[in-house]
């Protein structure tokens, strides 16, 4: 009995524990209730409670709340374990302390046990020992790495995905400022030219072009920005300047021939953007019409889609339609870091396709970091039938009712045989043979046979479809394109700019042509003298133009007049007007 009679005047307390969660991730906050109860006979007070955060789990300072009754309490400095003092329990009473734990970055996962016991002043236990269990979870933003890349086409074989878009596109200068007409100047960014405001000439003050994107492949002509002004006269300077965000820079001199300097990512080989400026020249009503053509050659390294990448752990990916593919929550090692293999599978590829980088590529993972793996390939160059391959097909004129411009009945066949090949080839040029006495009369037949073919001919390919009329000794007399004509030098004597007379019942042909679409481009084609400076022969040129361009003014209406423009180029096959792809 007298041991009995002992015990009951020692004090006894039961703590019990609880947190607010069953699991938690790194950098959560984690509720703990601790109730002191005190199953003795005896009031105890001064107790102090001894609490154990597992390990990484760190006090929220400030978060401490006692109920004991008189909320009289100490927090010892030292956090680990926390030492909460001065609690007074009652006999029968009850005591609660709450509080917050962080969970801190070195955590590890799985089970954490935290726990806590009451002791007197002498530092006895005087209380069982409370436990509470948290399960600490990974987090895939933290704790694992995600695995990205991308198996694309490396035209240069430097084993970076270049892109060839162009930004920050800026244009500037290259003519005198005496000759700009005020409020002639246009920009066509492709849904059709709108007015640029100007109290001066806005290209010599700069003209922002913005972005021009990247052409996707071999075949893709790209797009172009087209920005027009009218001069009284056609005098440049060398000072014309694009620049670009790439660090692309093209200069054009007063001879139209432009240079390309490269700085910057640009020079590193960084990208692939290839801005280029064609200056065109035409006769227009009222003075020079001066277009700047400017278009991005470069061919953005597309990723290929459908690739199958593998990894020794016997994961299978496959690149979605731009080439991309990705692996989440890829475990970073026991050590916090580990070697990931991952292999592309070249069967997935067209035959003879060779890596530009390693395969397996080896990379290092580290928890909560994204990793790279790009794949290198170099795809085989196909050559395209049609688009950029000319087909010269060429008519007799047995096919024509004599005297006249209409295709005999029984040479329908020959021409759906000709619009097979314009398809084929995805254009074409179509060249009909005539006396040099009869050149209106073959200007009549060729736009004949050019409606007969736009009707069999697939729309895509209707504006690459010319048709020409050449002499007997080959010259180019005349040609009907999608958005005006061609004329050949053989107008014009030997250097000179005066139009044979013969010629004007073609100019009457080609006049009422323009007048039915009401406009157009007319190109004057053909080469100038060979004997000439290309000074002399831009000169020559630019004056055979302006002599076309009035012989035509005499036979069009006011309207339709201001709509159309002459142009020179020695090119027969250069398309007519800066609108043509």
């Amino acid at each position: 009995c007298g041991t009995v009679h002992k015990l009951a005047d020692e004090p006894q307390l039961r703590v019990i524990k609880t947190a607010g969660v069953r699991t938690a991730n790194i950098g959560d906050l984690v509720r703990y209730t601790l109730t002191v109860e005190n199953v003795g006979v005896v009031n105890v007070r001064d107790s102090t409670v001894v609490d154990t955060p597992p390990q990484g789990f760190s006090y929220v300072e400030g978060s401490l709340a006692v109920d004991d009754g008189d909320d009289a309490f100490d927090l010892a400095p030292s956090q680990s374990p926390l030492r909460i003092g001065g609690l007074d329990v009652a006999a029968g009473e009850s005591a609660t302390i709450v509080y917050l734990l962080r969970v801190g970055a070195g955590v590890r996962h799985g089970t954490q046990v935290n726990t806590a016991q009451a002791q007197d002043a002498a530092g006895n236990a005087i209380s069982n020992t409370a436990t509470a269990q948290v399960s600490v979870e990974a987090d895939p933003l933290l704790d694992d790495s995600l695995i990205f890349g991308t198996v694309f086409n490396d035209r240069d074989g430097d084993g970076w995905q270049d892109s060839a878009a162009l930004t920050g596109v800026r244009v500037q200068g290259g003519f005198a400022p005496g000759a700009y007409l005020a409020g002639s100047t246009t920009l066509d960014r492709g849904a059709g030219a709108e007015p640029v405001a100007d109290a001066s000439a806005p290209l010599l003050h700069g003209i922002t072009v913005g972005t021009i994107a990247a052409r996707q492949s071999e075949a893709d002509p790209g797009p172009q920005v087209v920005i027009r002004q009218r001069l009284t006269e056609a005098t440049f300077t060398n000072d014309f300047v694009l620049t670009s965000d790439q660090g692309v820079t093209v200069r054009v001199d007063a001879a139209g021939t432009a240079t390309v300097d490269k700085s910057d990512a640009a020079a590193k080989g960084l990208n692939a953007a290839a801005p280029t400026v064609e200056r065109r020249i035409a006769q227009g009503e009222g003075g020079v019409v001066v277009d700047y053509v400017i278009g991005n050659a470069g061919l953005d390294e597309r990723g290929i889609p459908g690739v199958r990448i593998a990894s020794v752990d016997g994961l299978l990916i496959e690149t979605d339609q731009y080439g991309r593919y990705h692996l989440a929550d890829v475990p970073g090692g026991a050590r916090g870091h580990r070697n990931f293999i991952l292999k592309l599978d070249p069967s997935t590829l067209p035959p003879g396709t060779p890596l530009t980088t390693d395969n397996p590529l080896v990379r290092r993972i580290t928890p909560g970091i994204p990793v790279r793996f790009d794949f290198g390939v170099q795809l085989p160059a196909e050559v395209i039938p049609g688009g950029s391959e000319d087909v010269e097909l060429t008519l007799g004129e047995v096919i024509f009712a004599p005297g006249s411009a209409e295709v005999r009945d029984e040479y329908g066949p020959a021409i759906a045989k000709m619009a097979e090949q314009v398809d084929a080839y995805g254009g074409g040029t179509v060249v009909i043979t005539a006396n040099g006495d009869h050149q209106a009369l073959a200007f009549d037949r060729a736009s004949a046979v050019r409606e007969l073919l736009l009707a069999q001919v697939t729309p895509e390919h209707r504006q690459a479809l010319t048709v020409n009329v050449h002499t007997e000794v080959d010259d180019l007399v005349a040609g009907v394109t999608e958005g005006g004509a061609l004329l050949g030098t053989v107008l014009f004597d030997t250097d000179q700019a005066q139009i044979k007379p013969e010629f004007a019942p073609l100019l009457d042909r080609v006049a009422a042509r323009l007048e039915a679409m009401g406009g157009g481009a007319i190109a004057v084609v053909g080469h100038t003298d060979v004997r000439g400076s290309h000074a002399y022969n831009a000169e020559l040129g630019l004056r055979r133009a302006r002599a076309v361009y009035e012989a035509l003014a005499e036979r069009l209406s006011p309207e339709v007049r201001a709509q159309v423009r002459v142009e020179s180029s020695n090119d027969p096959t250069a398309p007519v007007g800066p609108e043509r792809k």
